[in-house]
Order: C-alpha cells, then sequence, then structure tokens
C-alpha cells in the first residue's frame, strides 16, 4: 500500500453516511483530511475524495455542529495552530473561518457542549507535558464568539493509558459522559478505552 488511513470519524444527513479520516500518502510525508461514502454495514460506496489539505499535516477530522451548521477542527499541530472549518458544501467543501488558538501544540481536539457551556479537551506538549499522555479542557460560552478559557486544574489527566483523546465524547442511557481515550502504551494509538468521565463534577463546579 502507498498510504494509510487513520482518525476515522462518521457523520450522517439524511440517511447518507459518509466516513472522514486522515488519509496520509508515504511519497507526501504528511497527512490530509478525505471523505468517502459508505452503506449502513460500513462498506465503501465511494472512492476517497479530498476535503481539506494544507503545506503541512493534518489529521483527526472532529466535526461538530453550531445552530445547525457543521464544522470541522482537523489536527494540525505542526503549524502551531487549531483553526475552525465551517462545511459549505457537504461532504467535500470546508472554509476555515476562525483560529481558535495560534503558537500552541494541541493534538486531537474535542469539542462538545456540556452543563450550558462547550468544552474542548485536548492533549497538549508544552511545560513537561507530552502529548500521548495529557489531558486539559477549556471551557467558553459559545465556541464560535466566545474565548476558550484554561480549566484552573490543568492537565486533568497526565497518564499514558486515559490522557489522550479518542473520539467523540457522549452520554450513555444514564446519562454519565463517556470519553473515548487512547492508550498510549507503548504508542499513540495502541489501544482506545472508553470510561465514563471522571472529571463531569470539574466541569461543572467552572
Amino acid at each position: 500500500q502507498d498510504r494509510f488511513w487513520a482518525d476515522p470519524f462518521l457523520w450522517s444527513i439524511d440517511d447518507q453516511r459518509h466516513l472522514f479520516f486522515e488519509e496520509y500518502p508515504y511519497a507526501e510525508g504528511r497527512g490530509r483530511i478525505s471523505v468517502m461514502a459508505i452503506d449502513s454495514e460500513g462498506k465503501a460506496l465511494s472512492e476517497p475524495q479530498i476535503v481539506l489539505a494544507e503545506p503541512h499535516h493534518l489529521s483527526y477530522p472532529y466535526l461538530f455542529t453550531v445552530e445547525g451548521a457543521l464544522y470541522m477542527v482537523p489536527e494540525q499541530k505542526a503549524a502551531r495552530r487549531v483553526d475552525v472549518y465551517r462545511c459549505v458544501d457537504y461532504p467535500t467543501r470546508f472554509e476555515r473561518i476562525a483560529t481558535w488558538f495560534k503558537g500552541v501544540r494541541m493534538v486531537d481536539v474535542t469539542v462538545f457542549e456540556h452543563g450550558g457551556r462547550w468544552w474542548l479537551f485536548c492533549a497538549v506538549k508544552a511545560k513537561g507535558l507530552r502529548y500521548d499522555e495529557s489531558l486539559c479542557a477549556y471551557y467558553t460560552d459559545h465556541p464560535l464568539t466566545g474565548k476558550w478559557t484554561p480549566h484552573p486544574l490543568n492537565p486533568l489527566v497526565r497518564e499514558f493509558r486515559r490522557g489522550r483523546p479518542g473520539g467523540r465524547v457522549f452520554k450513555d442511557a444514564d446519562g454519565r459522559l463517556l470519553r473515548p481515550s487512547q492508550d498510549c502504551r507503548p504508542h499513540c494509538g495502541a489501544g482506545l478505552h472508553v470510561r465514563s468521565e471522571e472529571h463531569t463534577s470539574e466541569l461543572q463546579s467552572h
């Protein structure tokens, strides 16, 4: 094979299912974001199409909605920034509309609404922290117009087996937050855990 795929995120609109993912051609030496249509059993219905490509590496195409519009926050730690892209022609066209962070090294940005606020989970490389061990949180009243404030207890987690985000935060039948996390022993993405979010009380109190 001349490439690998990673970081899949599924999105459905009007019974159409699309898989967004990192596509990494070895010859180019950097990742880009691609998409393809799939059926209910996960079988491909189309060839991959490029959604986003930059001069630097892109991965982890996290998707979320605000007021009915679809947005993407891809990882681009090589550029030391976190940009937000709005979907203008689903599923293949996204345009950059905002920059949340500059001069930072963040990976696997994961955004969700909880307790009347918007939250951002990520892994950070800074001040002795490493990507594969850290979980940091930020919050705002509105993800597109507000300013992200760091959680006073950052890093919330500092452990290789459960720090780095591994996908979308969701709720179980009892309303508990469930957070996928990567087991980075011995390397990034070696395993995946889904656990009841142990920091719910901290999120509610800030």
